[in-house]
């Protein structure tokens, strides 16, 4: 399945300035978006901190912005121990968490690079692809912890594709990566174990080698999670099992949901069936071009089917990294012929949906990117003054306020997930960035609609942003600042 391995002579340092400029070139238009729509981002991106600035308070087994009703909270903690050092001494801030997601793709583009001297891959075109794979998949702006786990992913590549084979020492470091990952976000540390398996079977690793690696995976599980799992055993079945399940499709086969994540992110999957292709027609021999094709789609399959089960397409992005893997390893990245030209078409169209569509939106929509920093200037203004009561906000104001104790993030199922509604007390408020959130919180609180007032703080801009769902464009709310709270009045 492998046609090259080992270590090749690294590319002219100069060739990767200029891979190294581009990639600077994406990350810098992504941080100018960030800046001018500061609510432009993903919801996910500020849950998955709630437990860093618990961590920054000396707050142990809890993570109140995002899991108040987690008490004590003993789910995975990896991500909030690693991102805590640079939170840290960068802040909270919409700025902060744009240039925490540049670190990372920053990180993944280097480690690209290094993969591409494990295989030879020295052409500039070839790495530059490559390395445009991770940059231009929206999915990676955000940031989830899937980008972390990406990075994590290509450590483990670099380290599993030497000149030399896997032996016991780096057999049992591959095994405390994937673990790593795992306690990172689960679901990575299930795909490492299957990217693994698969790189193995593909490179002839030992019984030895593969029993080594799970050994210490479990290990350091047992290791560095088994103490928090038996603070409480069975409260810890309940969240991390059973909590997330209920009501919200997880646990359902959906191919739209790799098909989703395919359509946002196409030349990737485009280019490995292209070296697929060539890679069958290279050989005059009939069987092994049977095999060798059935070979990558079978692996493909493989991973395939161990994310559907998750039921979610912000998992897919994960497949970038064995695609990758693949097109280094064949030294195909960019079609042979007319291979500059090729490559500079695919640098031009790549960046289609990452970084193409926000700036169409905003460019569509100018007053916008004022408008959401007139909403985030006014939500840190409220967050600043002396409360005694809790305030909720949504994720799009997140990352000013949740290094304050008495701030919670609200999202659409919370009461689903906490096991009952939000009960608000006198000086409590919420704080939504549409009147229709506002409107549709009803459902999570515990009180009549005549208990509750919403005041309008910044009203709703002319129009919304103009989004794309799969192949139809709709116009989204208007943009304002709203505060809900118990009528004191009534």
């Amino acid at each position: 399945m492998s046609l090259r391995s080992g270590s090749g002579p690294a590319a002219p340092r100069r060739a990767d300035l200029l891979v190294l400029a581009f990639a600077a070139l994406l990350l810098i238009w992504r941080i100018l978006i960030q800046i001018h729509s500061p609510t432009h981002q993903q919801a996910d991106a500020v849950w998955y901190l709630s437990q860093t600035y618990s961590l920054l308070r000396g707050d142990w087994l809890t993570s109140l912005f995002g899991h108040s009703a987690f008490q004590p909270y003993l789910l995975p903690y990896l991500y909030g121990v690693v991102s805590l050092p640079f939170f840290a001494v960068f802040g909270a801030s919409q700025h902060s968490l744009a240039l925490w997601n540049a670190l990372l793709l920053t990180i993944i583009a280097l480690l690209t690079l290094r993969l591409c001297d494990r295989f030879a891959v020295r052409a500039p075109s070839q790495r530059t692809v490559l390395v445009a794979a991770f940059l231009t998949s929206p999915s990676l702006y955000g940031p989830r912890p899937e980008v972390l786990n990406i990075a994590l992913m290509l450590v483990m590549l670099n380290l599993a594709c030497g000149a030399h084979p896997v032996g016991a020492r780096r057999a049992v470091t591959l095994g405390a990566l994937a673990a790593a990952a795992g306690l990172i976000q689960p679901v990575g540390g299930v795909f490492s174990l299957c990217l693994l398996g698969i790189l193995g079977i593909a490179r002839r690793w030992s019984r030895r080698t593969f029993a080594l690696l799970l050994l210490s995976a479990a290990l350091t599980v047992a290791l560095l999670y088994g103490p928090i799992i038996l603070v409480d055993p069975a409260l810890w079945l309940k969240q991390f099992f059973l909590a997330f399940r209920d009501g919200d499709g997880r646990g359902r086969i959906d191919l739209l949901l790799f098909a989703k994540h395919v359509l946002y992110t196409p030349f990737p999957y485009l280019l490995y069936g292209l070296a697929l292709l060539a890679k069958v027609r290279a050989s005059s021999n009939a069987t092994w071009r049977a095999r060798a094709a059935l070979g990558e789609i079978g692996m493909m399959a493989v991973l395939i089917a161990a994310l559907l089960p998750f039921s979610r397409s912000y998992y897919f992005p994960y497949l970038l990294v064995f695609i990758v893997w693949r097109l280094a390893d064949s030294g195909r990245a960019v079609p042979r012929r007319r291979q500059n030209a090729a490559a500079l078409g695919l640098l031009i169209l790549m960046p289609a949906f990452s970084h193409y569509y926000p700036t169409a939106q905003h460019l569509e929509n100018p007053a916008y990117g004022g408008q959401a920093r007139r909403v985030i200037d006014a939500a840190r203004a409220m967050l600043e003054e002396d409360r005694d009561g809790v305030i909720w906000v949504e994720a799009q104001i997140g990352m000013v306020a949740i290094q304050h104790p008495q701030a919670r993030l609200y999202f659409s199922y919370i009461a689903r997930l906490n096991g009952a509604p939000i009960r608000l007390g006198e000086d409590d408020v919420m704080l939504f960035t549409t009147q229709l959130a506002a409107e549709d919180a009803m459902p999570n609180l515990a009180h009549a609609r005549d208990e509750i007032v919403i005041i309008e703080v910044i009203p709703g801009s002319e129009r919304g942003l103009n989004t794309f769902e799969p192949f139809r464009f709709e116009r989204g709310q208007p943009l304002g600042l709203w505060m809900l709270r118990l009528n004191l009045e009534r």
